[in-house]
């Protein structure tokens, strides 16, 4: 899973190799943001965009040096995690 910031627009873009031949049944269904462990965001999706892979730009303000992570769960099961510092 792939994080970028941009401070100048305040928007993490989160990328997930997440492939399905199935967008509505098998996809990624959940996503929690965190900055800095703290839990600030939950999101619920009800299907995937695309079918190798899920994208979500979220609207977010990080100070410079905050730890945010993102973390993803799949409706089939299993879970990623990826985190980068501002």
């Amino acid at each position: 899973m792939d994080l970028t910031y941009d401070p100048t627009l305040g928007v993490l873009h989160v990328e997930a190799k997440h492939i399905s031949d199935h967008l509505d049944k098998h996809y990624l269904r959940r996503l929690l943001l965190y900055r800095n462990d703290v839990q600030e965001q939950k999101l619920t999706y009800t299907r995937q965009k695309y079918p190798s892979k899920f994208v979500e730009d979220i609207s977010f303000i990080a100070k410079p040096g905050e730890t945010i992570a993102v973390e993803v769960f799949c409706s089939q099961g299993g879970t990623k995690r990826a985190e980068l510092t501002t």
